[in-house]
């Protein structure tokens, strides 16, 4: 999500810096799917039982699937906009990349290539195993360590190429990284919300989800180190940023 606004500024960015393309991260929509798709199925598997309805407080409240649609789409859409106004991790204009976390900016003479890959994330917390894409902006920089900036939209790439078209990125493989995996999301949920999935086809699903956490990420990092070297690594149970770079 990409907001052309100036409302808030760090000290020491001049004044074209403040009028760049400022990004937010998109980690919210992680959880953000799970709290739409798990709902979804659920009254699906309770109304193919009883029902068209399920009935809730001794039939004081009924819910169907398009109420529940509304809900959702409700909470989606609040959740959205909540999320597109707090805080921002860069933002991109025409001096460079400024990185508001640590409150550097990085000059496009200092920049040698920018990447969008997906990093795998693994780690176990509170007896829980995480695991998520983390869909991250890479910053390759002369003479230092690149600088990974996680869970950034596709749409940073674009932003980069808008205000230096000379500069080398994996725009074309990102792009069609990020389709698919809208196509297959979108897919899905359009399949639960009007019931025309069919259970049947689970382990369709399954591989092309194993595609997308695993072959996909594993093949982007791979095409990225053999250009610039073995920077970029996948997190672990043991160490969340394995990769040879600066976080933010």
């Amino acid at each position: 999500m990409i907001f052309l606004t100036g409302l808030r500024h760090s000290v020491g960015v001049s004044f074209r810096m403040k009028k760049g393309i400022k990004f937010h991260s998109i980690y919210y929509r992680y959880y953000l799917f799970i709290v739409v798709i798990l709902p979804l199925l659920f009254l699906w598997t309770i109304t193919e039982k009883s029902g068209e309805k399920l009935e809730l407080f001794q039939g004081m409240v009924s819910i169907g699937q398009e109420e529940i649609n509304y809900i959702l789409s409700g909470i989606s859409l609040f959740l959205i906009l909540l999320f597109s106004f707090i805080g921002w991790k860069c933002s991109i204009g025409e001096e460079g990349i400024y990185l508001c976390k640590i409150d550097l900016l990085v000059p496009w003479t200092e920049i040698t290539a920018v990447s969008h890959v997906w990093i795998n994330e693994a780690h176990y917390v509170r007896k829980k195993f995480l695991f998520y894409n983390r869909k991250t902006l890479v910053v390759y920089r002369k003479d230092y360590k690149p600088i990974c900036i996680y869970n950034i939209s596709l749409l940073g790439l674009y932003a980069v190429k808008f205000y230096h078209p000379e500069i080398r990125t994996n725009l074309m493989t990102a792009s069609l990284a990020t389709t698919f995996n809208l196509i297959l999301n979108s897919t899905l949920l359009y399949g639960v919300v009007t019931k025309s999935y069919q259970f049947e086809n689970t382990v369709i699903w399954t591989i092309l989800y194993f595609i997308k956490a695993f072959i996909l990420p594993v093949l982007m990092l791979a095409g990225q180190n053999k250009k610039y070297g073995n920077a970029l690594k996948h997190a672990t149970i043991y160490s969340i940023n394995a990769s040879d770079a600066i976080h933010v």
